[in-house]
C-alpha cells in the first residue's frame, strides 16, 4: 500500500519499538508487467509474539536510505562515513554514514536547511524547496558535515496497513507494498521505504517497528453486523485482515468487498484467497479493472451498479470502509455514495450530505486514506 507519515515524540517511538525479521517477500503482480511491482511481505517478531494489534491497525517501519545517495552526500561533504558526530536529537555519538543511512531525511529539504541555503544561494525559497538536500549541497559553499546533519529533518517511519489477523498469524505481520518508482533529472528513483522493503533489504533483515492503533477503522463489535469494504490496489490490505479475523471468530455477518486495479491478469491481489471465500459463500466480491476495458471502470462504478443492494445493506447498519488513495479514489467513492443516498433514499442533495455527515459521526463511514 501507499504509506502514511505520522509525527510522534521520540520517547514514544522508543518505548513502543520492537524488532521484526523480514522473513518473506513474494511478488503479487506478474513479471509481465514490471512497472508497478507489488509484494506480499511477512515480518516475524524477534520476540516470538508481535506487539498486540487488531485488524485495521498499521505497523510503522523505520526504513533506510539508498546507500548510493549516502555515498554521494559523503563525497560532496568531503567526509568519511566513519567520522563520528553527535545525534541532533539524542546527543549520542554515532558514525556519520550510519546517521545519513538510518536517521536523516535525504529526499526533502527541511525548513532549517532552507533557512541556511536561501540567503547563501540567492534563490527563491520555493524553488529550493523542490530540491533534495544533496542538490542543495551541490550548489552551496562547503559546509561542516556535523552542521549539515543538524540542518536535516529526521527520517520518519512509514506506516503500512497490516494485512493479517492476529488470530490467524499471532507471531507475524503481513504487508502489501507497491514499489514506488519515479523519474528525477532523467534518473529512475525509488521511494525511500518501498525501495528499502521491496528491493534493498535482504530477507532476514532486522527491522525496527511499532504498532499504530487505528480505533476509527476497527471491525464492528458484533460479528452478525454486515460490512462493506472498498479497497482498490493495496487498499485491500486491511480487508484481508478483516476477512481472516471474521472467519476465525465465526462472525455470521455477510462481507462485501469492492476491489479494483488496472489489469485483472496482472494485479488481482490475493485472488485465490478471495475467490475461495466467494465459493464458500463467505464473501460477496465485485471487481473493477480499469485498463481491461475500452471505457475505464473503477470501484465507484461497480458501487453505482449495485446501488440498490448497497443502500439496503447501509439501512441494515453495515459500516462502509474505504481504504487507499485519498487524492482521487476516496473523493470519487464518496461522491458516488452521495449520489446513491440521493437516488435510493429519495433525498435532496442537502439531505444526502447531512446523511453522509451523520454516517461519519456515527462511524458508519470509516476511512483510512493516504
Amino acid at each position: 500500500m501507499g504509506f502514511r507519515l505520522l509525527q510522534r515524540t521520540h520517547a514514544a517511538r522508543m518505548k513502543d519499538q520492537f524488532a521484526a525479521i523480514l522473513e518473506e517477500r513474494k511478488l503479487l503482480t506478474t513479471p509481465e508487467r514490471p512497472e508497478d511491482p507489488t509484494y506480499h511481505m511477512v515480518l516475524r517478531s524477534c520476540e516470538g509474539v508481535v506487539a498486540p494489534f487488531a485488524p485495521g491497525d498499521s505497523v510503522a517501519i523505520y526504513a533506510e536510505n539508498d546507500p548510493a545517495m549516502v555515498e554521494a552526500l559523503l563525497r560532496q561533504l568531503g567526509a568519511s562515513k566513519e567520522q563520528l558526530l553527535l545525534h541532533p536529537k539524542t546527543g549520542l555519538s554515532l558514525p556519520l554514514g550510519e546517521f545519513l543511512l538510518k536517521e536523516a531525511n535525504l529526499t526533502q529539504a527541511s525548513s532549517k536547511l532552507l533557512d541556511w541555503a536561501t540567503p547563501l544561494l540567492g534563490e527563491e525559497r520555493s524553488a529550493l524547496a523542490e530540491l533534495e538536500p544533496l542538490e542543495i549541497l551541490a550548489r552551496a559553499p562547503s559546509i561542516d558535515a556535523a552542521l549539515f546533519c543538524r540542518l536535516l529533518s529526521p527520517l520518519l517511519p512509514r506506516y503500512y496497513s497490516i494485512a493479517s489477523s492476529p488470530l490467524v498469524h499471532p507471531d507475524e505481520l503481513h504487508l502489501t507494498v507497491t514499489l514506488s518508482r519515479y523519474q528525477k533529472e532523467g534518473e529512475l528513483r525509488m521511494g525511500v521505504a518501498s525501495g528499502f522493503l521491496c528491493d534493498r533489504a535482504p530477507l532476514g533483515s532486522r527491522l525496527r517497528c511499532f504498532i499504530q492503533p487505528s480505533r476509527h477503522f476497527a471491525l464492528p463489535e458484533t460479528g452478525d453486523t454486515p460490512i462493506i469494504m472498498v479497497g482498490p490496489g493495496t487498499g485491500v490490505a486491511p480487508f484481508r485482515a478483516f476477512l481472516q479475523h471474521r472467519i476465525a471468530t465465526g462472525a455470521t455477518g455477510p462481507n462485501w468487498l469492492f476491489f479494483g486495479e488496472k489489469y485483472e491478469a496482472h494485479q488481482f491481489y490475493y485472488r485465490p484467497f478471495l475467490e475461495q471465500l466467494v465459493s464458500q459463500g463467505q464473501l460477496r466480491l465485485h471487481t473493477a479493472f480499469s485498463r481491461d476495458t475500452a471505457k475505464k471502470i473503477y470501484v465507484q462504478h461497480r458501487m453505482w451498479e449495485e446501488r440498490n443492494e448497497l443502500y439496503r445493506w447501509l439501512q441494515q447498519g453495515a459500516p462502509l470502509y474505504i481504504c487507499g488513495d485519498a487524492t482521487h479514489m476516496a473523493k470519487d467513492v464518496t461522491a458516488t455514495l452521495l449520489a446513491l443516498l440521493e437516488s435510493e433514499g429519495s433525498l435532496t442533495p442537502e439531505a444526502a450530505r447531512q446523511r453522509l455527515a451523520q454516517m461519519r459521526k456515527e462511524k458508519q463511514l470509516r476511512l483510512d486514506v493516504y
